[in-house]
């Protein structure tokens, strides 16, 4: 439309899942101007369906906004552990070393937002992911 918009982000925000199933299926694709600052929006939101819908329309789960930050980062922050889980699992094995060591236009990490929200679940599912993958590096 004359926003830029395609039926698949319509399909996405609309949370019509089986549309964005369909319209994947034809070929359609996502084309996010900002997908950084969509995702972040979401995560800030807690609007986990919206979310996930994103990223199965092909949204990258490691998009960052102008601040360099991911919605790993406003989850991890806002202490939003389905949320963080969501994006990790999205991310897969090679994926989730990746977005949980993105920095931000501080320097700071995910765990970072995490410690300083206090928020001690998610700074410890980050740790036992980067710890997976660490392992399964040396195996």
């Amino acid at each position: 439309d004359r926003f830029g918009r395609t039926p698949l982000y319509e399909a996405v925000v609309g949370r019509h899942a089986a549309c964005v199933d369909r319209l994947r299926e034809l070929g359609a694709k996502l084309a996010l101007a900002d997908a950084g600052g969509e995702l972040c929006a979401r995560a800030k939101a807690g609007e986990a369906t919206v979310l996930g819908l994103f990223l199965d329309a092909g949204a990258d789960p490691g998009a960052a906004d102008y601040d360099s930050r991911t919605a790993l980062h406003i989850a991890a922050a806002e202490g939003n552990l389905p949320i963080v889980r969501l994006l990790l699992d999205r991310a897969g094995a090679a994926g989730s070393p990746r977005i949980a060591g993105a920095r931000d236009r501080w320097g700071g990490t995910a765990r970072d937002d995490a410690v300083r929200g206090g928020h001690a679940a998610i700074a410890k599912l980050l740790d036992e992911r980067r710890a997976q993958h660490n392992a399964s590096l040396e195996a």
